[in-house]
């Protein structure tokens, strides 16, 4: 296994800090835009975190990230609801997240329900997925974006969206040919046993392109 990397973000001045926090606040208008009327709540107090968008009928969390995050507060905040009975989605700014080199944070955050954003406070973009592959700490493939659609959650058992990367053959199928060049058949996924890498080799199976 590759060492862990770890970033050292310098600390944000108060103009990064009034960016962020006109993005994170974009966001949840938007969630809330699109999301059931009348079923979603902001800053919702739960345990000793508040929800930034929660979705009360299907006990679905929703955590908007901007600025940077470290793998302590990461772990500590998805455990949290969790336990608690509440599905977290992850929701990433594109002004920190989805470089080409990963933090540990981000590595930890795309083995759960994980998404992208590069919305602004002037600008209403939507949310979107990428099926990828990574080899220590790095993106060797990323495909398009997917368009995903936040009003049509699954649970096989699992919590996904249509058009997320858990649902997207064709991709996984592209995916492939980097994971046989980057990975022997021994350590093939040796990287990580989460619900995103056993999805990948379930959609390699039903497609026969396993080795």
């Amino acid at each position: 296994m590759p060492a862990r990397f770890v970033k050292k973000w310098p600390p944000l001045g108060q103009r990064d800090k009034d960016v962020m926090l006109a993005l994170h606040r974009a966001i949840q208008e938007r969630l809330l835009s699109i999301l059931p009327k009348g079923e979603v709540v902001l800053e919702k107090p739960i345990g000793s975190h508040r929800a930034d968008v929660l979705w009360e009928k299907e006990k679905i969390v929703f955590e908007i990230q901007c600025s940077p995050l470290s793998l302590e507060d990461a772990v500590t905040r998805s455990r949290s609801y969790q336990e608690r009975g509440f599905a977290l989605v992850w929701i990433l700014h594109t002004k920190t997240f989805n470089r080409k080199r990963l933090t540990s944070t981000e590595i930890f955050l795309r083995t759960l329900p994980c998404y992208y954003t590069a919305m602004t406070s002037r600008t209403v973009l939507g949310f979107y997925d990428q099926v990828e592959v990574i080899k220590e700490m790095r993106r060797v493939f990323t495909s398009k974006p997917l368009s995903i659609d936040f009003t049509k959650p699954l649970r096989n058992p699992n919590l996904s969206f249509t058009g997320d990367r858990f649902n997207q053959e064709i991709e996984v199928q592209r995916a492939m040919v980097y994971v046989k060049k980057y990975f022997t058949p021994k350590s093939l996924f040796s990287y990580g046993k989460s619900f995103y890498q056993k999805a990948l080799l379930s959609l390699l199976k039903k497609l026969a392109l396993r080795e």
